[in-house]
């Protein structure tokens, strides 16, 4: 949780970055003065990292969740079937008895 709390927090600092770094750039235009292209290119890397960096960390923050919880149900998933598996065993052991004599109950010959 807390890496999603740091993740919106950094979104939202980049989100203010690049709306600072908008308006120096309209102001800079409205009075018709230039900004150097290695400034500019400067700040959309900024901008562009502190951004997508925490949406990255987000998104493998809750892949590992989901991973973990894939897990949780296959172990689920395994130990029905094995529980499933010993019933069925079970049935099959009653209907035969201690001795294997019922054999034709299961399969009647014809």
């Amino acid at each position: 949780m807390r890496a999603t709390t740091a993740a919106a927090t950094a979104a939202i600092a980049g989100g203010t970055f690049a709306i600072i770094y908008g308006t120096i750039e309209v102001t800079a235009a409205a009075a018709g003065l230039t900004i150097s292209d290695g400034v500019r290119t400067l700040a959309a890397n900024f901008i562009g990292i502190v951004v997508l960096g925490p949406l990255g960390l987000a998104i493998l923050c809750r892949q590992r969740t989901i991973l973990d919880e894939l897990g949780c149900l296959k172990d689920l998933v395994l130990t029905d079937d094995r529980f499933q598996a010993q019933r069925e065993y079970n049935a099959i052991r009653r209907q035969l008895g201690d001795d294997g004599d019922n054999i034709t109950r299961l399969y009647p010959k014809e």
